[in-house]
């Protein structure tokens, strides 16, 4: 008489590769200073909050709503707090918690767009009392997209989830700029990309601020390499991307340039937006 096979696990190959990803998802080896986070004292009451890289993991070396939150503890009692934000954006989860975090402080919050507010790094702007944006700065927002493998359900599960993200952040950016939802839902299927004139005529920023100086030529090859990260990204991205300032952490200075292969991995390991 016949019997029914028994199923068998996962492959050995299988489960030691899920074993690698889990460990390096947790490995403290990966743990590395966020170097574009600080916050530096601005005098009168006002303290400045830079950020200036990924929005994602600690462990990753992007900057966490924890870490935000860390550094905004001593300052409960200060007046205004003027963020600058240079950031292609990230993990959802830690963007709309970096807004949140700011929204709910008793303090001004003044966004100043010094570079780009990509992705979830405009949802942090949102939570600006007034937005500012220099004449060469971009914004963009875009729907939530992942990465995964799995079955038809869990695609349909994972689908689910990426339209209650999308429900979210258009409220988000709805409420801020007092625009219909159906647009702005619009705005985001369709990766829409605005410079200082256009954030301001739709009510994603108050004041375009005129340059002193103009940007760099960070090179063809950087701007081709920005541009596989959106679909609509404009040919100058990198330009504006490669202006970010110093942001003095520890001694330590930013980066001169966006670190755009490791951005577009660590986009894969989450939920982004």
């Amino acid at each position: 008489m016949a019997t029914k096979k028994k199923r068998q696990g996962s492959p050995p190959v299988a489960d030691s590769v899920l074993a690698k990803v889990r460990s390096m998802q947790r490995a403290p080896v990966m743990d590395r200073p966020r170097e574009g986070l600080a916050v530096n004292d601005a005098g009168g009451g006002a303290i400045e909050l830079l950020i200036y890289d990924d929005i994602g993991p600690s462990w990753a070396g992007m900057i966490d709503a924890k870490s935000v939150a860390d550094q905004l503890a001593g300052y409960e009692g200060v007046s205004q707090i003027d963020v600058r934000i240079n950031s292609i954006g990230g993990d959802v989860f830690e963007g709309i918690a970096i807004h949140n975090i700011l929204a709910r402080h008793q303090a001004t919050v003044i966004v100043t767009i010094d570079g780009a507010a990509l992705s979830a790094a405009s949802i942090i702007a949102m939570a600006g009392d007034r937005i500012l944006m220099p004449e060469n700065s971009l914004m963009m927002i875009h729907d939530p997209w992942s990465c995964m493998c799995g079955t038809a359900t869990d695609f349909r599960e994972v689908a689910e989830i990426l339209d209650k993200h999308k429900g979210n952040i258009v409220a988000t950016y709805a409420t801020r700029t007092e625009r219909d939802s159906g647009e702005i839902a619009e705005m985001m299927a369709n990766e829409t990309w605005m410079n200082a004139d256009e954030a301001v005529e739709l009510g994603f920023a108050d004041e375009k601020i005129v340059s002193k100086t103009t940007t760099t030529n960070a090179g063809n090859a950087a701007n081709r390499a920005a541009s596989t990260l959106f679909k609509n990204a404009p040919s100058n991205l990198a330009d504006v991307l490669a202006t970010r300032p110093n942001a003095g952490v520890g001694g330590s200075s930013c980066p001169a340039a966006p670190r755009l292969a490791r951005a577009r991995l660590r986009e894969m390991q989450s939920v982004g937006a």
